[in-house]
């Protein structure tokens, strides 16, 4: 949903005073240059990941565990759970209750709820495939656990989106259209009587993410943002 003209006004003027605004994907940058922010106090980083809690972990996957995680507004449970009805797995489902409230779930929907932190890390590198469905928003919704799933080498199920893409391209994670259960069914099925390629391609998705998004490069990338604008002195 757009914000009207009046809406963007106020939020600009509300902003006015902060210098520099960073955000997770290049697709934000042209909609706040367009509601009226000054492009040059708007910058564009890439997320990152803790690599001592999330490592390459091909001897913890269990082949054909498949995990959905994630409570944000972003996620389209309902089209996953669609999809499961003709998936010959069961699905293990993490997130808030709230988030399939009104849903009838199929037996292969396992409902866990939410889990402490450690357990979370734990599904992340025990589950050889991820599901983040979600719907389409101006900011990367999921690369949270996108990065999180990818960096232990699980195979990533996305939904098409332009902030995804600046995370992920097709030769380290599988995308779906938004809303399309056919699609979803069908990769996983696939994916399930191919366990070569799922490994396959969570070790692209790995190496991609301990190459390109660590926590210290996004620090890193807003540390030389500050120097090049000259607000932190050469090596401090």
């Amino acid at each position: 949903m757009q914000a009207s003209t009046s809406e963007r006004t106020e939020l600009v003027k509300k902003y006015s005073a902060v210098d520099l605004i960073f955000v997770l994907s290049s697709n934000q940058v042209d909609i706040l240059v367009d509601a009226g922010f000054p492009r040059e106090r708007v910058e564009a980083i890439s997320f990152g990941f803790a690599p001592e809690l999330f490592s390459h972990s091909p001897h913890m996957k269990k082949p054909g565990l498949i995990s959905a995680v994630g409570f944000d507004r972003g996620r389209d449970y309902a089209t996953l759970i669609e999809a499961a009805r003709t998936i010959n797995a069961d699905i293990h489902l993490y997130t808030r209750p709230e988030s399939v409230a009104g849903i009838d779930l199929p037996s292969n929907i396992i409902f866990h709820g939410l889990v402490p932190f450690e357990e979370y890390v734990k599904v992340l590198h025990e589950s050889s495939i991820l599901a983040i469905p979600t719907v389409e928003l101006a900011y990367p919704t999921g690369q949270t656990v996108a990065l999180e799933a990818a960096a232990t080498g699980a195979a990533l199920l996305l939904t098409e989106s332009a902030a995804m893409r600046d995370y992920f391209d097709d030769q380290v994670a599988y995308y779906h259209p938004q809303g399309d259960p056919e699609a979803w069914s069908l990769r996983i099925n696939q994916l399930l009587e191919d366990p070569q390629e799922v490994a396959q391609k969570g070790h692209r998705a790995s190496e991609h993410v301990h190459a390109n998004f660590l926590y210290l490069s996004m620090w890193r990338s807003i540390e030389q943002s500050l120097h090049n604008r000259g607000w932190l002195l050469a090596g401090s």
